[in-house]
């Protein structure tokens, strides 16, 4: 072999050497990079939670800011009632009391109080008269505030909600038997004290509180209709009855129960890794004692340690700031609360879905409040319109042609740009708004609607 040949063969053997080298510690540094990668995903270092749990601290400030109860203290400083003024402590005990009879409460169709009644209602006119006589004495006081235990997070129990619905409807329906009666006086008066309960839950920290207001409301509502045809031809009690239900009305705001609200997901989210876990997100770990020895790591403050925990709750709390930065502007945005909290969780800011169905969890007590509150607002809408057409109905001999003659023309919740509907065929009026499906089906099932005329009939006597 020649020499130079022998050099160039040995040159080329080199550099394909060299090559091979460059190449491998190429591979070499990419399955290193590939590998630590992984490794930091895995440990949730990099990526969409890593991301969260890096972001909590930030995202806790700015709750802060905005003026979200971080503490229990935080959260009760301004709701704190003075004894004297107190309502809570004397109904609650009347409500216990009260609701031994809820047993003689129509068990379907709750909203129609003229439908379905016990036969057995009539003994509620003797063994609950003096009751309802108290609870129109102690919810004559002005405020509202039930001493609890907000640090219990998601496993605090409200027992009370369920009494005062049932007593609410208990009311009205003894309001009911009062009218019948010629017991006028007796029949507003237990409609006073049924809408007051309802106010009181609409002043509780709670979203809950504020769906409980509303579901109290719109029976209390349809009592009043269920009124108002009883005294169709008394224009005085129609009078009377628009002054109290004016004099009765309350401002469902948003921002104690959502601050409280707020409180009760924090606590949870700080405690994802004790008392249950996710299981506490459902409340299903109802006996925990978060003031127990052996709970003393249950957090009351502070932030969760472990990356899951704060992703999620980063998730959660920006949200919420989201909400509650927008309710402090405008209280009645939370009429569009469904679709705010959807619009936040698929922001597209944050991919893992994981973390977002996590959050999600903590949210569930949203379900539903906008349009409940849309239904308060259809509600109150048409009682007005509708006892205006019956007043005018009793003073004037006969139904309106249509609302704007009495200038009743209100806004449909339901029915952007739209307002309620009216129909007067001879001597009956029918009133109703498109109700949550947003279809007019003319008064028809799926609307929320108040009609005349009516038959109210007294329940059997009891032998």
């Amino acid at each position: 072999m020649a020499p130079e040949l022998g050099y160039r063969i040995v040159v080329r053997m080199n550099k394909g050497k060299a090559s091979l080298v460059v190449v491998g510690s190429i591979v070499a540094v990419v399955g290193l990079l590939i590998a630590a990668g992984l490794y930091f995903v895995e440990k949730r270092f990099l990526g969409p939670i890593g991301k969260n749990a890096a972001q909590l601290d930030e995202t806790y400030k700015q709750s802060q800011e905005l003026g979200l109860p971080v503490t229990q203290a935080e959260l009760i400083a301004d709701f704190v009632v003075p004894d004297h003024e107190n309502a809570a402590p004397g109904t609650l005990l009347l409500l216990e009391q009260v609701s031994q009879f809820s047993h003689l409460l129509p068990r379907e169709d709750m909203y129609n109080v003229t439908e379905s009644r016990s036969p057995d209602f009539a003994i509620l006119a003797g063994d609950s008269a003096g009751l309802y006589d108290q609870l129109a004495e102690s919810t004559s006081l002005p405020g509202w505030f039930v001493d609890r235990d907000y640090d219990e997070g998601p496993n605090l129990i409200l027992p009370e909600y369920s009494m005062a619905k049932s007593a609410a409807k208990l009311l009205v329906m003894s309001s009911i038997e009062h009218a019948l009666a010629g017991r006028n006086d007796d029949a507003f008066r237990d409609f006073v004290t049924a809408r007051k309960l309802a106010a009181f839950q609409a002043q509780e920290p709670t979203i809950i509180g504020l769906l409980v207001s509303a579901a109290m409301d719109a029976l209390i509502l349809k009592a009043a209709e269920s009124l108002a045809v009883i005294w169709h031809e008394d224009s005085s009690a129609l009078r009377k009855l628009q002054g109290v239900i004016e004099d009765s009305d309350y401002v469902i705001e948003p921002t104690r129960a959502l601050e409280g609200n707020f409180y009760i997901g924090l606590v949870a989210g700080r405690n994802l890794g004790h008392f249950g876990g996710l299981a506490a997100l459902g409340g299903m770990d109802t006996d925990f004692d978060p003031t127990a020895s052996e709970n003393a790591e249950f957090r009351s403050a502070g932030l969760p340690p472990k990356r899951l925990e704060r992703a999620m709750l980063n998730r959660y709390l920006r949200v919420y700031n989201a909400i509650y930065n927008e309710v402090q502007e405008s209280p009645t945005s939370l009429r569009g609360l469904g679709e705010h909290i959807d619009m936040n969780i698929g922001d597209g800011a944050i991919t893992d879905k994981f973390v977002d169905r996590l959050a999600s969890m903590l949210l569930l007590s949203f379900s539903g409040v906008d349009n409940a509150l849309r239904s308060n607002d259809a509600n109150r809408a048409l009682m007005e319109a509708y006892l205006q057409s019956m007043v005018f109905r009793a003073d004037s001999g006969e139904f309106p042609a249509s609302l704007s003659e009495i200038d009743a023309e209100f806004d449909d919740p339901f029915a952007p740009g739209g307002t309620i509907q009216c129909l007067v065929e001879d001597d009956s009026v029918l009133i109703w708004s498109v109700g949550r499906d947003g279809v007019d089906d003319s008064g028809g099932k799926g609307d929320l609607s108040y009609r005349f005329p009516q038959v109210i009939e007294p329940p059997q006597s009891v032998q």
